[in-house]
């Protein structure tokens, strides 16, 4: 283990098909600098050495919007799927604005005992289901793993990676089906056939002929001394392209950018009302009953309000809530109970999957007295006259998603 040797180097991965031992330097790597990933079109290649030799070259698939689903190379001992391909790990959750990209790994680079040289990628693309909060297991249709002697012998063959981009993101809510195929000779048929010789067996019992009266049962009996079966094996072999892997992928999951949600919230903004209240009683015309304004406060009270929330990082509906999913988002909104007299500018916090908190300032139209009143006749015990001005307060409440709504009932 003390010469072996770790090196390592840039490349962009749309040029990426797959690596060729050549391409290794074991004697010196290029320095790894981290802005060589912020384009997001970077992958790291790895090559293990021994002795000056490459004993393996692999990928590490970087970028933060670049997804890597890995995929183990084996061969199966099937004479008509000999390649094995079996997923590595848990998908990761792929969104609208990640591109997938496959990677094969422990491919010998002997192509003639462990084919094929090249692998090719087809996929299509199906609905999935709009906000789907389960996790999506990839599907696979492949025969099951026999592992059988190589039919090569080697010892410490190289080992290289393969990478294979789909060079494109998909839209949320869609699923990707994909076949990974490749060119190598596969059994296409196989049939094995039992057959005697008729003539002889015919001639053998013209000789050897049983009486007549007990000729039923000697038919009946097996020849122990007849011609034995001749058993044919025909095998096809196909040259060609063959399939060697289906999947899917996860379902890709939209991202979010702003959020609508209703709600109910508390405003300390409170709505006084101003009444005529006697301050002293009559006591004969020439002294009528005297009032005066009284403001009553009124309470706190609760509103109905729709919110709008602009997100700053886009937020994935489709995951389990998250710690980060409490990054503020700034939040306006209004009531429903008078669209036209009180908004709401604060901040939302997703404190569980579809339900935020939401707090901030709440500007809205109380009661008031004009500013010019003209005379007060403190004989008079008419309502006095108000108007309406625009006044504000802290309020703090919680809105919901429909999805959460729905979720209750479940």
């Amino acid at each position: 283990m003390d010469d072996k040797k770790l090196t390592f180097y840039f490349r962009p991965i749309g040029a990426l098909r797959n690596l060729v031992l050549e391409d290794a330097d074991c004697k010196s790597a290029e320095a790894a600098e981290l802005h060589a990933t912020s384009k997001n079109d970077a992958a790291l290649i790895y090559a293990v050495c021994e002795g000056g030799k490459p004993i393996r070259l692999g990928i590490v698939v970087l970028g933060p919007r670049r997804k890597a689903f890995y995929l183990a190379y084996s061969l199966s001992g099937v004479a008509a799927s000999p390649i094995h391909l079996e997923p590595i790990g848990d998908p990761p959750v792929l969104t609208a604005e990640d591109e997938p990209v496959l990677v094969i790994v422990n491919k010998d680079s002997d192509h003639t005992c462990r084919p094929p040289e090249d692998f090719d990628l087809a996929f299509t693309v199906k609905a999935g289901t709009f906000i789907d909060v389960a996790p999506v297991r990839p599907v696979v249709t492949q025969p099951g793993l026999k592992k059988l002697p190589s039919p090569c012998d080697i010892s410490a063959p190289p080992y290289i990676d393969y990478v294979l981009p789909f060079h494109k993101k998909f839209p949320g809510e869609q699923i990707v089906d994909y076949e990974i195929s490749g060119y190598f000779q596969a059994e296409s048929s196989h049939k094995v056939t039992e057959t005697t010789d008729s003539q002889s067996s015919t001639d053998s019992t013209a000789k050897a002929q049983p009486p007549k009266d007990t000729a039923a049962s000697a038919a009946s009996q097996p020849s122990m001394d007849g011609p034995a079966p001749k058993i044919e094996t025909v095998t096809e072999k196909d040259t060609g392209s063959h399939k060697i892997y289906g999947g899917e992928l996860p379902q890709a999951h939209s991202l979010y950018y702003y959020n609508i949600s209703t709600g109910v919230v508390a405003t300390f903004l409170r709505d006084p009302t101003f009444t005529r209240v006697i301050t002293s009683l009559k006591n004969g015309d020439a002294n009528p009953a005297k009032y005066t304004t009284e403001q009553r406060p009124g309470s706190d009270r609760a509103m109905p309000v729709l919110m709008f929330s602009a997100y700053l990082k886009p937020l994935d509906a489709q995951v389990p809530w998250h710690p980060v999913d409490l990054l503020p988002a700034p939040t306006l909104g209004f009531s429903l109970s008078s669209p036209a007299n009180d908004f709401f500018f604060g901040l939302s916090h997703e404190v569980r999957r579809h339900v935020q908190l939401v707090y901030g300032y709440h500007l809205g139209k109380v009661t008031a007295l004009p500013k010019t009143q003209g005379l007060d006749d403190p004989t008079s015990d008419a309502a006095p006259v108000t108007t309406t001005r625009f006044k504000g307060n802290f309020f703090v409440g919680a809105t919901f998603n429909i999805d959460f709504i729905k979720g209750l009932f479940k």
